[in-house]
């Protein structure tokens, strides 16, 4: 694999699902933590939910060899993930909302939050579309710490 895991970051895994690394808890072998999503459907994974896992320091979820949930080499831009999650009347409202503060157009505020050097899409916004958004996020199992 090769990568170097980073807190914050997250990525998708051999299954297609995408994991948020949360902390890293220091240990030699498995030190980063975070939860893989998304795995509901998908061919071969049929019963397996959202599951807590730990990782090697290059994305490893067993050390006996590769698995369907080992990390890949994509980082993936969370604002982008999470507005691909909702549906079309949703994500207008919050670029939107992100257009009218920043004096944009919808769609150079869509570009500016899935930039890959993006902040969190939350810095963007101003009340009460930012809570309401927090909302949503959580609804969709998206971890709201930047």
């Amino acid at each position: 694999m090769g990568i170097a895991l980073e807190v914050g970051k997250t990525y998708r895994t051999a299954n297609g699902g995408t994991v948020t690394i949360e902390h890293d808890k220091g240990d030699d072998t498995y030190p980063f933590f975070g939860k893989i999503v998304g795995m509901e459907g998908m061919e071969g994974m049929e019963g397996v939910a959202d599951r807590l896992a730990y990782f090697t320091a290059v994305g490893s979820y067993s050390l006996a060899g590769a698995t369907a949930f080992d990390i890949q080499a994509v980082v993936v831009n969370r604002n982008e993930l999470f507005l691909s999650a909702i549906d079309s009347k949703a994500k207008a409202l919050i670029l939107e909302s992100i257009a009218a503060h920043y004096g944009i157009t919808a769609q150079e505020a869509h570009a500016e939050v899935t930039d890959n050097q993006a902040e969190h899409l939350l810095d963007y916004m101003v009340e009460p579309q930012r809570s309401a958004t927090s909302v949503l996020m959580q609804r969709h199992g998206m971890i709201i710490a930047a």
